[in-house]
């Protein structure tokens, strides 16, 4: 999905478990699950880049969002709710031609 699925997901207030690398890491709320090993594969379309992490880890990390406190996902849906709407602003700013504040 090109990153889209958490960004959409966060658009409607629900916090994603993702992978703690490249531009997720600076633009995703949620839960983060730490990169083990990164590398490229070669294929017609050209290089792939392969983040993978450790199958325990990502169990660990839906298990975590699952046993979350009413309050704490509370907090995290208000933070992926407002760093949703940066994407849109900005997009909107972008094909307006107006300058980023």
């Amino acid at each position: 999905g090109f990153g889209m699925p958490p960004v959409e997901a966060m658009a409607v207030g629900t916090p994603s478990v993702y992978i703690n690398g490249h531009a997720f890491k600076q633009w995703l709320i949620g839960i983060p699950i730490d990169v083990e090993d990164i590398y490229d594969v070669e294929t017609p379309a050209g290089v792939l880049r392969v983040w993978n992490a450790k199958e325990s880890d990502i169990r660990y990390a839906i298990k975590t969002a699952m046993k979350m406190k009413k309050e704490e996902y509370e907090d995290l849906r208000a933070k992926a709710l407002q760093k949703s709407k940066e994407f849109y602003a900005r997009r909107v700013i972008k094909l307006l031609g107006l300058p980023v504040v």
